[in-house]
């Protein structure tokens, strides 16, 4: 899920959270978003409202900025830093999720 500030999206984070699919949802902030107040604040908003919460401390050290989030296993949230926001970080960002994802998959 890319967030923005849309009445769509809303509407969309709500039906995540009341059909209990938190645990499969990738938050990810657009490339114009990392780094600023807004999309920090579209992020806290959403963890808020899953049972988590962005803590200052966890955004990284200088230069490194929040670009994605997603429940940890724990039940605190994962947060994905980038010192860039190209392309490679988000791929990265994707198959990192997938497999997470995979890895917590029940037998078939």
């Amino acid at each position: 899920m890319v967030i923005d500030q849309s009445e769509g999206l809303a509407w969309e984070i709500d039906f995540v959270l009341s059909q209990g699919h938190v645990a499969k949802t990738l938050i990810l902030l657009r490339p114009g978003d990392v780094s600023t107040p807004q999309g920090t604040e579209m992020l806290q908003a959403i963890l808020e409202r899953s049972g988590t919460a962005l803590v200052a401390a966890d955004a990284g050290p200088s230069g490194v900025d929040v670009m994605a989030a997603w429940p940890a296993l724990s039940g605190a949230q994962q947060l994905v830093l980038t010192s860039t926001r190209s392309a490679y970080a988000y791929l990265l960002t994707l198959r990192a999720f997938f497999r997470r994802l995979n890895a917590t998959a029940p037998a078939t």
